[in-house]
């Protein structure tokens, strides 16, 4: 009795094992399934950026708050290498602007630009930082930020700029 048992239990087994490598044979005549693309990446390379930080300080350690400092993030998205031109305009209330320009091309897809304005915060009221990214991947896409922000007035000098960028 023990042996009839072991072979049914054996050919209920062997049964199964051939029903559904029998049924994964029979062909069927369903079409394939694809999801709908929503990948940011559909419309090619993109850029964001965002003014992180705006304020004036004694930056070049001269005794005089009278420095402007822009801080800047860029994040570049769905390429492995990006072209841009980079834009950063500092507005004084008296409506006298100043500007850094560079021309950049990177495989990084986050940068920090860091603009200092040396002894540029000499009148009282609101300044303006705006920072434009032209990107030409794949045809130029421009974004704008614009902060405005009002440090106390200073006291006369000559300017200078210096930008660095970091990842």
């Amino acid at each position: 009795m023990k042996y009839a048992n072991s072979f049914a239990t054996k050919n209920k087994i062997l049964f199964v094992v051939f029903s559904i490598l029998l049924l994964n044979m029979v062909p069927t005549n369903a079409a394939p399934i694809f999801a709908s693309s929503t990948d940011a990446c559909d419309n090619g390379a993109y850029v964001t950026i965002e003014i992180t930080r705006a304020y004036y300080d004694d930056i070049d350690l001269d005794g005089d708050f009278d420095d402007v400092q822009g801080v800047v993030t860029v994040d570049l998205y769905c390429s492995n290498r990006f072209q841009f031109d980079y834009y950063l305009y500092l507005t004084l209330p008296s409506g006298f602007q100043v500007n850094e320009a560079l021309g950049v091309n990177t495989r990084l897809n986050h940068l920090v630009f860091t603009t200092t304005f040396y002894n540029y915060a000499l009148e009282a009221g609101d300044y303006t930082i705006d920072v434009i990214v032209l990107l030409m991947n794949g045809g130029p896409t421009e974004v704008i930020d614009t902060v405005t922000f009002d440090p106390p007035g200073g006291v006369s000098g000559t300017g200078s700029i210096e930008t660095d960028i970091s990842s």
